[in-house]
């Protein structure tokens, strides 16, 4: 007869084996060029082919939009003007806070977001408002005055 710690070994080690092959089966279709069919890709001039993720974007700007804008926003005390790389999705712009500062786009749910590397200085853009967050503090957040068309 069979005892209750054996079948529970047995089921660890048939857990084990279906995993391994499992892995197996897809390192395999992997290096056999299975699942390229699924994969976006850009083929260079060497003939080779470069795999890109879905969220990775190509840095081109939309046909009806401008390489690069500016918007100017105005608080109650100053005003910001933001220059815009649509190209490479930057924000620059010049605070007492920051100085002369480039910031590269962030992941945002609403309105347009652009970080530093360590998102100590990040501007925040959202239902016509300026923002410019510092260590956590906002030190600018004024209305859109003007920007380019």
């Amino acid at each position: 007869m069979v005892s209750l710690s054996h079948m529970k070994l047995n089921k660890k080690v048939l857990s084990l084996i279906v995993t391994i092959v499992l892995i197996s089966l897809a390192t395999i279709s992997w290096k056999k060029g299975m699942l390229n069919d699924y994969l976006p890709f850009f083929s260079t001039t060497d003939n080779s082919t470069i795999y890109i993720p879905e969220e990775t974007e190509v840095n081109t700007p939309p046909n009806d939009e401008p390489s690069t804008t500016f918007t100017i926003y105005k608080s109650e005390k100053e005003s910001l003007t933001v220059n815009f790389d649509n190209i490479n999705n930057t924000a620059t712009f010049n605070h007492p806070k920051t100085g002369t500062t480039t910031l590269s786009g962030a992941i945002t749910a609403n309105g347009d977001r652009y970080t530093n590397t360590n998102e100590t200085v990040v501007f925040l853009e959202y239902q016509n408002e300026g923002s410019i967050v510092v260590n956590d503090e906002l030190v600018f957040k004024g209305e859109i005055e003007a920007d380019t068309p």
